[in-house]
């Protein structure tokens, strides 16, 4: 009986340990970190740079930081309503050289959205379904709803990432605007953040396919640009960036040398794919979705001031 006793109290101990590790709190998280010089000088190490994060009252120990261990899985994310049938050329374009600037090993899945949503290639290396469904993309195949569900197509691409990892992006190309979704960008933020897929975008509100736009396409930049933010990405066509718009989009000028254009896209490409992975680690649980700051320490000994940090500014709770 006795043994019989000890062993049920082992039993109930050994439960007890488990029910509580489940329950433990992870503390612990890695997040994608991208790193932009304002004068276009690339980052080549970021080794000796002291970091320092905090959200409300408390301090975000910085555990490590290194390069990223894989390439990122991209899905390209592309608007072919209505609203968007006068710069059909200039998206299929802009698309093509998106994704001619990824390395050739990078796996990439291709959708559509208007109203609805459609997976026009699943993720993989074989460009060949790209290529044909970008290529009718500019034959004005595709264009025809009036209506935009432009968060809830955002949502349905992160479930082809299937179990996503720090670095995963989907990459929107659209005027931004948004009249029919039935999730608010808010929730589908909080969800990508919340499994470490990042947000990258270039929005078509200036010279490039210009018309007269509604109150929701006027208003879209600005939120566009606060979602990639959120979402730890950048926004093309920054219409707050000097020479964020661009009258064409040729990636060579008259004088043989690259365009506004090419630089700034190659410089969105390569925040993309030369991410760093930080790991951080919290004083306490986090019960809510909180806001946080990243930022680099001085040194006094370099001047860091034109380096730029590119991360997710939303902490999520344990899914």
């Amino acid at each position: 009986m006795a043994l019989r006793s000890l062993l049920a109290l082992l039993i109930l101990l050994a439960s007890c340990t488990l029910a509580q590790a489940e329950q433990e709190p992870c503390l612990e998280r890695t997040i994608a970190v991208s790193f932009s010089r304002s004068d276009e000088t690339p980052v080549t190490s970021v080794d000796s740079l002291a970091l320092q994060g905090a959200y409300g009252g408390h301090a975000v120990a910085i555990r490590s930081i290194k390069p990223r261990e894989r390439l990122p899985r991209v899905v390209l994310l592309v608007d072919t309503s209505k609203s968007m049938e006068p710069s059909q050329s200039a998206a299929a374009i802009l698309a093509e050289r998106f994704v001619s600037g990824l390395p050739s090993e990078s796996e990439i899945g291709l959708a559509f959205f208007a109203s609805k949503y459609t997976l026009m290639a699943p993720l993989g290396k074989d460009r060949g379904k790209l290529t044909f469904a970008l290529e009718a993309l500019k034959n004005r195949q595709y264009y025809a709803e009036g209506q935009t569900a432009l968060w809830s197509a955002v949502g349905e691409a992160a479930k082809i990432f299937g179990a996503p990892t720090s670095g995963d992006t989907i990459y929107i190309i659209s005027d931004g605007g948004d009249n029919r979704s039935r999730t608010l960008m808010r929730g589908v933020l909080e969800a990508l953040t919340g499994s470490g897929i990042r947000l990258f975008a270039a929005v078509f509100a200036g010279p490039v396919g210009i018309r007269r736009r509604t109150p929701e396409e006027l208003e879209a930049p600005g939120m566009m640009k606060e979602a990639v933010h959120t979402a730890g990405g950048t926004l093309l066509f920054d219409p707050e960036s000097p020479g964020g718009y661009y009258s064409d989009l040729d990636m060579v000028g008259t004088n043989g040398k690259p365009t506004r254009f090419a630089v700034d896209l190659n410089r969105q490409v390569s925040q993309i794919v030369n991410f760093y992975q930080l790991e951080i680690s919290f004083p306490e649980p986090i019960h809510k979705p909180q806001s946080w700051r990243l930022q680099i320490v001085r040194d006094g000994q370099s001047s860091n001031e034109r380096l730029q940090l590119i991360y997710p500014t939303l902490l999520m709770p344990c899914q």
